[in-house]
């Protein structure tokens, strides 16, 4: 077993407390809020078969993963049944911890991800950078620079992977959230049994913005494929 997730960045105000607040619906809304480890790991094992099969991503025994936003480690163990070794890193220290106490994988680590930078001080360490359901809850400049760090973690060759709800906002969707921000504000924390908090808001970033900025940063052969639907928007960038 690895050694315990120690405390390096100060902890997300809200997804640091989501997982007391909320339970495992934080991370999929799918499961029930006192779903077992078995159910979660089950439902992590159909995510990633459905990750591979709209993106086509590498995988393999040598090669490296980085899971950003890993949560509960749901994603981070299945994914290790597909590669060498995987890291799982987040800001929120109270998931890292649950994570950690079902570690039992001789390939899989989790460590605090930094609230500037992901990975600082390192390059070329990865062989793929990994999210779902995360990256749609970034602001643009956020995003970038995320890419541009990710950029910078990869091996030649190695491959950007990630998924984003790509369904654009209609009035009713534009209403909801500014409802919720108002009710946020004036201190109501859960409306229709979700968050109000603006962290737990999703951003649209039109498809053709983000390929472009994937490109400016230095990616190659972008690829945009559709899963499930257009909320399972999947995109693949490639560093020369």
């Amino acid at each position: 077993m690895n050694a315990p997730v120690s405390q390096s960045a100060k902890d997300d105000p809200y997804w640091g407390q989501s997982l007391a607040s909320v339970g495992v619906k934080t991370i999929d809304r799918t499961l029930s809020a006192n779903a077992n480890w078995d159910e979660i790991l089950q439902s992590g094992r159909e995510e990633v078969a459905l990750a591979l099969s709209a993106s086509k991503m590498k995988t393999g025994q040598t090669l490296r993963l980085l899971d950003i936003g890993c949560g509960i480690g749901r994603l981070s163990y299945c994914l290790a049944e597909h590669f060498g070794e995987v890291v799982g890193i987040d800001i929120a220290e109270p998931m890292l911890v649950e994570a950690q106490s079902h570690n039992r994988s001789t390939n899989v680590t989790f460590r605090p991800m930094s609230l500037t930078a992901i990975e600082p001080g390192q390059n070329g360490t990865y062989d793929t950078i990994f999210a779902n359901e995360v990256f749609h809850y970034l602001n643009w400049k956020t995003l970038t620079r995320y890419s541009e760090d990710a950029f910078r973690l990869l091996r030649p060759n190695g491959e950007y992977v990630f998924q984003m709800n790509m369904e654009p906002f209609s009035l009713v969707t534009r209403a909801s959230l500014a409802l919720r921000t108002v009710l946020y504000g004036i201190g109501v924390k859960q409306w229709r049994g979700w968050p109000t908090s603006p962290q737990f808001m999703r951003h649209y970033h039109p498809a053709a913005a983000v390929h472009t900025m994937l490109q400016n940063v230095g990616f190659r052969d972008v690829r945009v494929t559709t899963g499930r639907s257009i909320r399972q928007t999947w995109f693949v960038a490639r560093r020369p």
